[in-house]
């Protein structure tokens, strides 16, 4: 945790608070609007009346409104002249001033808070006994399916426990988001208490026979009880490319209740939440890169940065969700020609796509290594928008456009390969069928010579 305030090195919990702490941890009234949005209206000249501790009584402003406080201060000529912050918004202040580091104070608790909404989340899974398996998990049980000699083998000792967690009930339902033919993504919840299997399709389709068998043969494996299938509520997809925004929000809704609402399926709904989802990639990547990044690297780029997310290690990882293909390959990597997310667009004002990642072949059978150093020259650029380069709305526009070429070039690839199938099929059936009716012709003709006729 980093906590760049004095203020909040007293006032919020301590960098080493346990989980534990910061669940019970009070926050601060942090206000959704106010009637006072004139920055010039919070700075006073004079100095400062009150102690910090009693910055905890006074409301934080909005999102909108600290960011105008911040700007009013870098814009202003005369910084100097700056000494305090009053709180019009806080009709309880009586005019009392507060020291200038109040600003950062109150961006404190609000990454704070940030943070501690995640725990009380994941505190909720924990409680109600909820087992999440990701796609690799589901992939790795189809392959013990199709290979089910391997199955008592060590390497699948997790696999057997969570069923057997599920069975004594220590855990009561398995959640997972699982591919479909490589290119859709939908969401299934096993629940042991109910005996139910609950299967959502975005597209509303029913469960795939082979998915279906593969689920009853692992719950055969451990107990004869029988399950029924019932649909998972999701949200109704209208485009090529949310299942898998929409099957991670039905598992959510379904674990986590009235916390979690069905995302609404309208275009602007599904952009936004996009773009939530990939600045919460980023957030994270960017978290992660800057903790492996020693700050002597830095230097010596010319360059220092500090992350000011606190509890940036306490962070739980609660969903698994994503988008793309070939999701069980560990040499899949994402290139110009897969499906990018228009969200990039919404948030930052200019589209960015990723930039190619040569990995030539290595002549010896050492692994392979993708070279590409992290651009460390600007903070922002730091974990995954290394791999990013910014291109203009017409160039994004091309990109989106070809990727769809591609999409639609590829599923009727595989609806012409279905109907190839299902042709040789048909063709291979008649044969036999023919062949069939010329060994009875056969038979009723060797009949009928034994018979003398």
């Amino acid at each position: 945790m980093s906590i760049s305030s004095k203020e909040g090195s007293t006032l919020l919990p301590s960098k080493t608070a346990s989980v534990a702490e910061l669940l019970k941890w009070i926050s601060p009234i942090i206000l959704t609007k106010s009637s006072y949005n004139n920055p010039a209206e919070y700075f006073s000249d004079e100095s400062p009346t009150v102690a910090s501790s009693d910055m905890l009584c006074c409301p934080i402003p909005p999102q909108h409104l600290r960011l105008a406080l911040k700007n009013h201060i870098q814009m202003n000529d005369n910084k100097d002249a700056i000494k305090s912050i009053v709180c019009p918004h806080d009709l309880h202040s009586n005019g009392a001033r507060y020291p200038l580091s109040t600003l950062q104070y109150w961006e404190d608790v609000v990454d704070l808070q940030y943070y501690q909404e995640k725990w009380k989340l994941a505190e909720k899974i924990l409680s109600s006994k909820v087992i999440l398996m990701n796609p690799l998990q589901f992939a790795t049980l189809n392959f013990v399916y199709r290979n089910p000699e391997q199955y008592k083998g060590k390497a699948y000792n997790w696999l057997r426990n969570i069923a057997e967690n599920l069975v004594t009930g220590i855990s009561d339902r398995l959640g997972c988001v699982m591919n479909k033919d490589g290119t859709h993504w939908t969401a299934f919840v096993l629940d042991f208490w109910n005996k139910q299997i609950m299967y959502g399709d975005s597209q509303q389709n029913p469960i795939a026979n082979e998915a279906l068998r593969c689920i009853e043969w692992w719950i055969n494996q451990h107990t004869n009880d029988s399950f029924t299938v019932i649909d998972l509520p999701i949200s109704r997809q209208f485009d090529s490319y949310s299942c898998g925004i929409l099957a991670e929000n039905a598992l959510a809704h379904e674990l986590l209740g009235v916390e979690q609402t069905l995302i609404d399926p309208s275009p602007i709904s599904m952009a936004l939440r996009r773009a939530e989802v990939l600045l919460e990639i980023i957030q994270r990547h960017q978290i992660e890169s800057v903790s492996n990044i020693s700050q002597e690297t830095l230097k010596n780029q010319g360059d220092t940065y500090t992350s000011s997310s606190p509890l940036s290690t306490f962070t739980p990882t609660l969903l698994v969700d994503g988008c793309g293909n070939d999701y069980a390959s560990s040499e899949s990597y994402i290139t110009e020609d897969d499906e990018l997310p228009e969200s990039t667009a919404v948030n930052h004002k200019r589209a960015y796509v990723l930039q190619e990642i040569h990995t030539p072949s290595p002549k010896n059978k050492k692994p392979r290594i993708l070279d590409v150093p992290l651009n460390l020259e600007k903070p922002n650029e730091l974990g995954l928008l290394a791999f990013f380069k910014p291109v203009s709305a017409e160039v994004y526009a091309m990109q989106v456009s070809r990727d769809m070429e591609a999409l639609q070039k590829r599923r009727e690839d595989i609806d012409w390969e279905a109907k190839k199938k299902l042709y040789k099929q048909s063709k291979k059936e008649r044969k036999n069928a023919t062949q069939r009716k010329r060994a009875q012709r056969e038979r009723e003709r060797l009949l009928e010579i034994q018979e003398g006729l």
